[in-house]
């Protein structure tokens, strides 16, 4: 590969970065949440210590604080995956949480105000759930 080839490669992924970044920087609507944003609301919405919310607790506020926050992040668009490492578990962990979000709010009632409240508060008019 000679030097006018790599220029031209490097032509076409700079292109394609500011493509990129000027679609990220549409002003299609109010900026996505961050993880941490959303994080934080949700483990003061719980009152529950960080530690608690990030560490391997199965407690039913801790697991029904962590689905709440999984099903906000995922309505705002991020990935099984950038939710899954943002709270140290897996994709199919996240998956879990996101399917039973119903389940849990009706067999836990006195969690289902704080996890509505956290899902509402970053809801995005813009994105459907699947």
């Amino acid at each position: 590969m000679n030097v006018q080839q790599i220029r031209r490669q490097l032509d076409a992924i700079e292109f394609t970065i500011t493509a990129i970044r000027q679609e990220l920087n549409d002003d299609d609507g109010p900026a996505r949440p961050m993880l941490d944003e959303i994080a934080a609301y949700t483990i003061a919405t719980f009152g529950l210590d960080s530690r608690r919310f990030y560490g391997n607790k199965r407690q039913a506020d801790v697991v029904n604080a962590r689905a709440a926050f999984a099903m906000a992040a995922y309505q705002n668009g991020y990935t099984l995956k950038a939710i899954g490492i943002h709270i140290h578990k897996d994709h199919s962990s996240i998956v879990h949480l996101r399917r039973d979000y119903e389940l849990r709010t009706r067999q836990w009632p006195e969690y289902q105000d704080m996890m509505n409240k956290v899902t509402d508060n970053f809801r995005r008019q813009n994105l459907s759930i699947t």
